[in-house]
């Protein structure tokens, strides 16, 4: 999966399994669910690599951070997705990583050697249940969407607790809805009548990008800042489609929205060299980019209508996936037109709207220490 490019990832996140083989192998979706996932994290890890200016370094803000952060011996994932810690597993392969979940591993896919599962009855229970000082590096992938707003300032006082002076806590971060600024009528009403009560339900916090950063920074860690002022408390932010170009034709469905749209990407267009030049050598990737130019190589695919597509493509299916990780098991699934329409781009006519509106994610990953 490391050495996978844009095309192969996107045939992978794009591959249906067949009807049999679900139908035989009890575990199969699960698995497929996992395997997919670890594809979308595949081209997340890409993005990061085309922003460095330094090979195998990490992107910008990581130069800062201390060498510990780079090869920590014990690490902690705490309630993320299964995939995460396979992907965190390959990244550290010397690391003790200890992995905190409410959901039992599956059995069919065995754990590598230096991870070491425990499974709790329920998020949010304090104390976490290890020692003080004996982690060099939590990851939190989706806290926000396990604990209630209330729960989420303790929970961090006792990660501060558990790491090692000089440890670093990483918390990605993505909203539970798009930018707001960005919404179209009908995908704000699938929100609002799919996921937006239930977070209000369970007191979750729904803009975490927003919220989060200063909690952490509230609790005692000191906050890595970053952004194109040096002040964001999120050191990197992406700004990820939420649709690809639609199969149509687009001049048949032109619209104002359309035109701000292309008038908008065709000036923030550039290279990921002109990027890197204006970002990587501070040490600052932390610009909320447009997930969709990452992958521009002005010598080869990207300068192509098809390699364009792809990336478009690419980017969209990833924001799906986080989101989808971070707030899907909330949503209402309710029948639709005589059949389960679970996710919005399931509907032809809000995946146009958001093509016609320029729809975005926005996904954000802070990093803060113990000192």
């Amino acid at each position: 999966m490391e050495s996978a490019g844009p095309k192969v990832i996107l045939e992978r996140l794009k591959d249906e399994p067949s009807p049999d083989v679900l139908a035989t192998d009890p575990y199969a979706k699960e698995e497929i669910a996992v395997e997919k996932y670890l594809w979308c994290l595949a081209a997340l890890q890409l993005q990061n690599m085309e922003n460095s200016l330094v090979p195998n370094q990490g992107v910008g803000p990581l130069l800062s951070l201390p060498t510990m952060f780079r090869q920590p011996k014990r690490v902690l994932e705490l309630y993320s997705n299964l995939a995460e810690v396979y992907q965190l597993s390959a990244i550290y392969p010397k690391s003790h990583i200890s992995y905190l979940t409410v959901r039992k591993p599956l059995p069919s896919l065995p754990l590598p050697s230096n991870i070491h599962p425990l499974v709790v009855p329920s998020a949010g229970f304090l104390p976490l249940p290890y020692a003080t000082g004996s982690f060099n590096l939590i990851r939190c992938a989706a806290l926000p969407s396990h604990l209630p707003a209330s729960k989420i300032q303790p929970i961090l006082r006792d990660l501060l607790r558990m790491l090692a002076p000089g440890g670093i806590l990483e918390l990605r971060l993505i909203d539970s809805t798009p930018v707001r600024a960005t919404m179209g009528p009908r995908l704000r009403a699938w929100f609002e009548e799919r996921l937006l009560l239930n977070l209000e339900k369970g007191f979750l916090c729904s803009r975490p990008l927003a919220l989060l950063p200063g909690w952490v920074k509230d609790c005692g860690f000191r906050v890595l800042e970053g952004g194109e002022r040096q002040k964001d408390l999120v050191a990197q932010r992406l700004r990820l489609p939420a649709c690809a170009h639609p199969k149509e034709s687009e001049s048949r469905h032109t619209s104002l929205h359309s035109l701000r749209r292309k008038s908008r990407q065709d000036t923030a267009k550039r290279s990921t060299l002109e990027y890197n030049k204006q970002n990587g050598i501070t040490g600052n990737s932390t610009r909320a980019t447009d997930f969709a130019a990452v992958f521009e190589d002005p010598a080869e695919e990207a300068a192509s209508a098809e390699g364009k597509a792809l990336q478009g493509e690419l980017a969209a299916l990833v924001a799906r996936g986080l989101w989808r990780d971070s707030w899907g098991a909330l949503v209402d699934k309710g029948p639709t037109v005589g059949r389960d329409m679970i996710w919005w781009w399931d509907d032809p006519e809000i995946v146009r709207e958001c093509w016609d509106y320029g729809t975005v994610f926005e996904c954000g990953t802070m990093f803060a220490f113990k000192e």
